[in-house]
């Protein structure tokens, strides 16, 4: 591989819960952050003990508190003026309910050091607690977990105001991981290597 690849691994994972007592690493609020370098993003589904559905988006990245640089919609309607007044939502991941456990997606776009990617979590059905949470949203923010070691990511469904409220983070679990984009230089040298090993064989 001429990529370098930091793969999170799965800890403390599991459909019986993301929980503080399963991983005391993965924080409330804690933004999405790409490591030095430049890189492209990958974030797998890894499941749900939700009742309600709901989908998941990549915003785009910019700042801790905005959207610099929009994800394009992939996603019929996504733009439209319904009841939750959403806006741009950009690149759609996964469904809770219908997302195929260990589905992966790219998502698109190269990030540099310190970009803040975000996402939002939409809450589809019933109809009747439709919702929407977004991380450059400073009240929405609580909802979204991170571990910054793990990659573990996950959401809770729930405003805390709501009594239901539980705040285990398991209404939609994913890993996050960061595949690292060699700079030109690198690419020459690499290439460079290749071509003197194929006329190595070939003597």
């Amino acid at each position: 591989m001429n990529a370098k690849r930091i793969k999170h691994a799965t800890i403390g994972l599991a459909l019986c819960g993301l929980t503080g007592a399963a991983n005391a690493d993965i924080i409330a609020g804690q933004p999405v952050t790409a490591p030095v370098g430049l890189w492209t993003a990958s974030i797998e589904f890894r499941g749900s003990s939700a009742g309600y559905a709901g989908e998941l988006y990549f915003l785009g990245w910019g700042t801790r508190d905005d959207v610099l640089y929009f994800a394009p919609t992939t996603r019929d309607g996504d733009d439209d003026d319904d009841d939750d007044d959403e806006g741009h939502l950009g690149q759609f991941l996964f469904n809770n309910h219908e997302s195929a456990i260990g589905s992966i997606a790219s998502l698109i776009g190269e990030f540099e050091s310190g970009s803040v990617l975000h996402f939002a979590y939409k809450i589809i059905s019933p109809h009747s607690k439709r919702d929407l949470f977004r991380t450059d949203e400073a009240d929405d923010r609580n909802n979204f977990a991170y571990d910054i070691t793990s990659g573990e990511y996950g959401i809770e469904d729930l405003r805390r105001e709501n009594h239901h409220y539980d705040g285990d983070f398991n209404d939609a679990m994913f890993d996050i991981s960061f595949q690292s984009i060699p700079a030109p230089g690198s690419l020459a040298l690499l290439s460079l290597g290749s071509l003197a090993m194929t006329r190595r064989r070939r003597r």
